[in-house]
């Protein structure tokens, strides 16, 4: 937000109100995309796609935010959180604007590894939506094939404490979630120079299945969600160095028996050490490709929520 307002004292002001409650940068109230549209629309603001980055974009929204709307002051960063006291399972959260789209990766009472996602919108500086299962869509290595939608298990409520903490209400119940670390030395690091964005990442010709990765210094930490054979949900992670900023080579796992939704906590462990290797290349900050176990490799891009 401080970011923010300095940006739009240095770029809007001049063409603006001072106050952007008095003019027409209100509607980009915590919305970036709408702040992205109108520069690439409007003639006299284009020359800004030169000289603001997207994080730039993300901050005068947010600092917009703050005055048209001081009840969702309190964004939490983007990337993986997690209960420090029931570890195995995580939460990937990504809010763009009003828009949260966000995952529950965890188990089944038997075992098996499962994961939700959560879209919605902030109102009123509240978030509550259905979870959203999915089942018989596109394996790891398999053809595409469209998932069909399952019976929604519950609701989610998300509280935001402060940028890096939050707390979910879900049918597993009131679970206080804070800023998963894994930069170099163990703790929470702004990525390396030069790395892609994190967030959510996806192939738009094979929708049903996506990537969550975070950077943190010059490590990066990804959950890949999709279906097994028999069409049940799944996830693989993997983890580790990068080889540059911009390319990744590792081995995805599958793990199982951890923690179920409202059930106690227990260790999960590596049912599967090497579900086989991936590679990820980036040609920029929201593009690259995927080099998946079977060989083939498919684009990926940035999924904005």
């Amino acid at each position: 937000v401080a970011r923010g307002q300095q940006l739009y004292s240095q770029w809007c002001t001049a063409c603006h109100a001072a106050d952007p409650r008095a003019d027409s940068p209100r509607v980009a109230s915590n919305n970036p995309d709408v702040l992205d549209f109108a520069i690439t629309s409007r003639s006299d603001m284009r020359f800004l796609g030169a000289v603001l980055s997207n994080a730039d974009v993300d901050d005068i929204a947010a600092y917009i935010g703050s005055v048209v709307d001081p009840q969702s002051t309190v964004q939490p960063q983007l990337g993986w959180y997690w209960n420090p006291a029931e570890s195995g399972r995580g939460f990937f959260y990504e809010r763009r604007g009003s828009a949260i789209y966000m995952a529950g990766f965890h188990y089944e009472g038997d075992g098996r590894a499962d994961w939700f996602v959560v879209p919605g919108y902030v109102e009123s500086g509240r978030f509550a939506a259905a979870m959203v299962e999915l089942a018989g869509g596109q394996t790891l290595t398999g053809p595409y094939r469209a998932p069909q939608a399952t019976p929604s298990p519950g609701f989610v409520q998300l509280g935001f404490g402060s940028t890096s903490a939050m707390t979910l209400t879900w049918p597993g119940g009131v679970t206080p979630l804070v800023r998963f670390p894994f930069g170099n030395d163990g703790s929470l690091q702004a990525p390396q120079a030069g790395a892609p964005e994190s967030g959510w990442w996806w192939n738009p010709a094979e929708s049903g299945r996506g990537f969550a990765i975070e950077f943190q210094g010059s490590n990066v930490f990804i959950c890949g969600f999709m279906y097994d054979d028999a069409g049940l949900p799944v996830w693989y992670l993997t983890a580790g160095a990068m080889a540059t900023p911009m390319r990744y080579e590792g081995t995805w796992q599958r793990f199982a028996n951890g923690q179920a939704m409202a059930g106690p906590w227990r260790t999960p462990i590596v049912s599967q050490p090497n579900a086989g290797s991936v590679v990820l290349s980036f040609s920029d900050t929201r593009n690259g490709t995927m080099t998946l176990p079977d060989g083939r490799t498919i684009p990926i891009t940035r999924f904005l929520c």
